[in-house]
């Protein structure tokens, strides 16, 4: 860095720091903080999957049922057939849990989308990427509204609120357990405008 090290990079930093002395299991762990030659780089954990890329293999929405040969599972599973709606509700189980555990510590995620949640081979869903993160302790602070991927972003953020809380997690967290369910996007518009004008229809 040539300015030295971006604030935004510390902010990320230090949550991850913060997060990770609890060593909680969904959360993403991280191994070590390397700094060299004006360059950072973050050792996290291994992860198989992610989310997305879970639901587009697996194909939620036209197996009902299908192997869990190799869906990151614990291994006593492996052999075993299950129905979608298992799978789903230990991923939603985890990703709440993770989730808790965040707001406990007065941090927001900022940033849900099925990318973002790693998937290990023992089954445990990993909360990862913490760049738009913040905490809120202050309860007068704004924040910029401008956060959260399109399709999971909360109504009030689309509307320009600039104070707002983790319940902007918890709509992002409904968006992508309805996703898991139907293997659909709940409200995939194209643009802002589009994006509210699918939620107000629904609403």
């Amino acid at each position: 860095f040539e300015d030295g090290i971006p604030a935004s990079t510390m902010r990320e930093i230090g949550i991850l720091l913060e997060l990770n002395i609890y060593k909680h299991p969904n959360i993403i762990g991280v191994h070590e903080i390397i700094h060299r030659n004006r360059q950072i780089s973050i050792v996290y954990e291994y992860a198989e999957w992610d989310l997305k890329r879970f639901m587009e293999e697996n194909n939620f929405k036209k197996n009902s049922e299908y192997s869990l040969s190799h869906a990151g599972l614990p291994m006593s599973l492996v052999t075993v057939r299950y129905h979608s709606h298992l799978v789903f509700q230990s991923f939603g189980r985890q990703l709440l849990n993770a989730l808790h555990f965040c707001h406990q510590l007065k941090v927001f995620h900022r940033d849900l989308k099925p990318s973002n949640l790693l998937l290990t081979r023992e089954g445990f869903l990993k909360l990862a990427d913490f760049g738009l993160s913040r905490t809120y302790s202050m309860s007068n602070r704004t924040y910029c509204h401008e956060v959260v991927t399109l399709w999971y972003r909360a109504p009030e953020l689309m509307l320009g609120a600039k104070h707002y809380d983790e319940s902007i997690d918890i709509w992002s967290f409904g968006c992508i357990l309805y996703e898991m369910i139907t293997g659909e996007v709940l409200f995939p518009g194209d643009s802002e405008i589009d994006e509210l004008f699918l939620v107000f229809r629904m609403f």
